[in-house]
């Protein structure tokens, strides 16, 4: 979620909507992108995928993490 204190009303809904279009494209297309990778390769790379993802986005969050601690600090 973006939070409208950051931005104007009509700046918020123009963010909101540029996050909102890949989200909606990524949520389309990973099954399918996942059930191809689980037929071509088998389950195991599906598994081997699937945990890739997850951890680059927990590395996503850590490094957000760290840039809004570091962002505390400094105000």
């Amino acid at each position: 979620t973006l939070p409208l204190s950051f931005f104007s009303a009509s700046r918020f809904a123009r963010q909101s909507a540029r996050l909102s279009l890949p989200q909606n494209l990524a949520n389309a297309t990973a099954p399918v992108l996942m059930t191809a990778v689980i037929d071509r390769a088998g389950i195991n790379a599906g598994l081997v995928l699937a945990t890739l993802l997850a951890a680059t986005g927990f590395a996503a969050i850590l490094a957000l993490a760290v840039i809004a601690r570091r962002g505390r600090v400094e105000a």
